[in-house]
């Protein structure tokens, strides 16, 4: 082995919190954040993705359960369609918030290497 590997360190929810805070709302790039944090660029796209999906930043061990249905008796199907349509806003919102952020580190990535 070539020893290279850090070993597995959890980090705490404040930690995971404050990066996708700089990662989303200050505009870092993933390379900022890992060199401040030393922590991997692939756990920052991680963290910035399940963050943008609405799902929580600490894991649970063990394996994972799918999440319960929502009880949805009682519902017009006004109020259901209305809620699929800000869930879809909402999606779309957070799909083009990754993008921007991944074109931000592509633009970055190309013009350093052209310098």
């Amino acid at each position: 082995m070539s020893g290279s590997r850090r070993p597995y360190r959890k980090h705490s929810l404040e930690l995971k919190e404050e990066i996708v805070r700089l990662r989303v709302e200050e505009g870092w790039s993933q390379r900022q954040i890992s060199r401040k944090f030393d922590i991997g660029r692939e756990n920052i796209q991680k963290l910035t993705r399940r963050y943008l999906a609405g799902e929580p930043l600490e894991m649970k061990k063990g394996r994972q359960s799918l999440p319960k249905q929502p009880d949805l008796t009682g519902f017009t199907e006004h109020q259901l369609l209305k809620e699929i349509e800000r869930l879809r806003a909402e999606l779309a919102y957070k799909n083009e918030v990754l993008e921007t952020l991944n074109l931000k580190d592509i633009k970055k990535k190309k013009n350093s290497e052209s310098s």
